[in-house]
């Protein structure tokens, strides 16, 4: 089991410290991402209604994903991903409700009809009047008679009739014995009458809210013509995520100790969809450091409230436009994601062979840096690749389909997504580079076309020419690709060809000249040097050795990785109430 996935145990704890009622509500469950996505304090502009005016294009952009982003329904329970599905944005099944619901007619009503339905209850605690307690002593003596015959209805057999008839009949005239004193003595008309009226006056403060919120849907509408999509103003709280060093992030310290307890406390199969099967999983750590924020998401066009109230009823047939299992109430952000490493461990020298970008659960790191001792600074998926956000959302929003189509289990295809968004690092970081020229298996002698003197009319003969490239700390040999290598005589380029023999690279050039050589090898400081091509006497070919200097990159923290939501659990929709009428 990785250490790493403490991450997401401490999370929850601090979840639980942070918001102790929500914590202890079961409807309440963080569901984390198999992707970590990037976002800089820039992408939030949209929340300062004056960047609005400044570039009116991005800030719409921002407004839809933020929006998409929050709104996506979470219908998974072990892991949560970007939508790529219309009905899985939360105001498009919320929309279709509030269009398609009938409402309650109130006139309809009659206490028989209530007696069985929470709401009866509710509205009868919160009488006041003195002939209340004798009311609900004969209203439960009621229920409990009634609920004693339906069980005896149900139980009656050929075997038993004669016995159960003659019980059920002596219940019903003690029924009808309550029914004629609860008229008399427990205020039974002047009580239900009460209650009548408690539940039409919170019937029109439903009717109400629900006028609000259909205008707030109204107004909240917006469309992008980039994406040729609507959706729904969506904002957050704090709302100054443009302004991120100025937001209390929750420091968070795991030390060695506190890794071991928490990862005694955490289930595999928990996070396993999630954090996937990394050749790096096994890494021990010291010590694992983050900044942790919760950011709650506010919807002015959303009242939950309001779907779970009894005065609404609907008819659909495709249950699935109205099905809104959970919702995301929280974003999970982090940012500076340090582990440290044991400065000794054989285990961890065995996992960090390879030099390149993996994937370390949905965190990209560079196992090259760690092979430097440094520590991991855990990376997003699109900040580490230097790819769009959109399009690790685009991989995301694809997973429920292709699971269906491969019949294969969610976990196994998410870990083969992120092992692909892992090799393809190289490939995704070059993209709109110039293609390097094709390698050859064997040296060809490539010419040069002769240059020619007027005065004398000397022609240059090509001579065979081999560049070395060498680290200067580590002394090893660096492969660099063939389009690395810029050739110039008298400041004018000259069409070189390079072919690669081993960790050298060959091409042809002029006897008796002095080039320039530009290179410009990736992780390097890029390097200018002549190269004069005046071998002494019966010598084919000249050699130059090419020392390169490692860049020194600052690691710049990224402003926020989003890993994951806080849900609640809406639960099912009220039952109507039995024979009221909905118009």
């Amino acid at each position: 089991m990785s250490e790493l996935l403490t991450i997401f145990k401490q999370i929850e704890e601090n979840f639980y410290r942070q918001f102790p009622e929500q914590g202890e509500n079961k409807e309440y469950e963080l569901i984390f991402s198999p992707f970590s996505t990037g976002f800089d304090y820039d992408d939030f502009l949209f929340l300062d209604a004056t960047s609005s005016h400044e570039q009116a294009e991005k800030y719409v952009d921002e407004l839809l994903e933020f929006s998409e982003i929050a709104n996506t329904i979470p219908r998974q329970d072990n892991f949560w991903t970007i939508s790529g599905d219309q009905r899985d944005y939360l105001f498009n099944p919320y929309k279709n409700i509030l269009r398609s619901l009938r409402l309650l007619d109130t006139d309809t009503l009659k206490p028989e009809m209530l007696y069985k339905h929470p709401l009866f209850k509710k509205a009868l605690k919160v009488i006041r009047e003195p002939e209340q307690g004798k009311y609900k002593a004969f209203f439960e003596l009621n229920e409990r008679l009634t609920s004693e015959i339906e069980e005896l209805k149900k139980s009656l057999n050929d075997e038993n009739r004669t016995t159960v008839d003659l019980e059920i009949k002596l219940k019903e005239d003690n029924l009808k014995a309550i029914s004629s004193k609860w008229e008399t003595e427990g205020a039974k008309d002047k009580v239900e009458s009460k209650i009548l009226e408690i539940i039409k006056d919170e019937f029109k403060r439903f009717i109400l809210d629900l006028d609000e919120v259909k205008a707030q849907l109204d107004s909240s509408k917006r469309s992008s013509a980039n994406m040729n999509r609507e959706f729904y103003l969506t904002s957050c709280s704090p709302n100054n995520l443009y302004k991120g060093e100025e937001l209390e992030w929750t420091k968070v310290s795991l030390k060695k100790s506190e890794i071991q307890r928490l990862l005694k406390n955490v289930k595999t199969e928990e996070y396993q969809e999630v954090f996937g099967d990394s050749n790096l999983n096994g890494l021990e750590i010291d010590r694992i450091e983050y900044e942790l924020l919760f950011v709650n998401v506010t919807r002015a066009w959303f009242d939950p409230n309001l779907l779970h109230k009894p005065y609404w009823d609907i008819n659909i047939l495709n249950r699935e436009e109205i099905d809104i299992p959970r919702y995301t109430q929280k974003l999970i952000f982090i940012r500076n994601v340090d582990i440290q490493l044991p400065r000794e461990s054989q285990k961890n020298r065995q996992i960090l062979q390879k030099a390149n970008f993996e994937h370390l659960g949905p965190f990209m790191i560079n196992a090259g840096q760690l092979k430097q001792g440094k520590n991991i600074r855990l990376n997003s998926v699109n900040k580490a690749l230097k790819i769009e956000r959109k399009m690790v959302f685009n991989v995301s929003s694809k997973i429920h389909e292709q699971k269906k189509d491969n019949h294969l289990k969610t976990g196994v295809l998410i870990n083969k997504k992120q092992q692909q968004f892992a090799h393809l690092a190289p490939q995704l970081r070059d993209r709109g580079k110039k293609n390097p020229a094709a390698q050859h298996t064997k040296p060809k002698l490539h010419t040069i076309k002769p240059m020619m003197l007027k005065a004398n009319f000397i022609f240059f003969k090509p001579i065979k020419v081999r560049l070395q490239f060498k680290d200067t700390e580590k002394h090893t040999a660096v492969i660099p690709d063939l389009s690395s290598v810029n050739v110039l005589l008298k400041e004018k380029p000259v069409k070189a060809t390079f072919i690669q023999e081993g960790s050298e690279l060959v091409t042809n050039l002029n006897k008796g000249q002095t080039y320039t050589l530009e290179i410009n090898v990736e992780g390097y400081e890029p390097v200018r040097t002549q190269l004069a091509v005046t071998p002494p006497e019966n010598v084919k070919e000249v050699s130059k050795t090419i020392s390169l200097q490692a860049k020194v990159e600052e690691e710049l923290p990224e402003s926020f990785q989003l890993i994951g939501v806080v849900t609640r659990q809406l639960g099912p929709y009220p039952n109507p109430i039995e024979q009221a009428d909905y118009l």
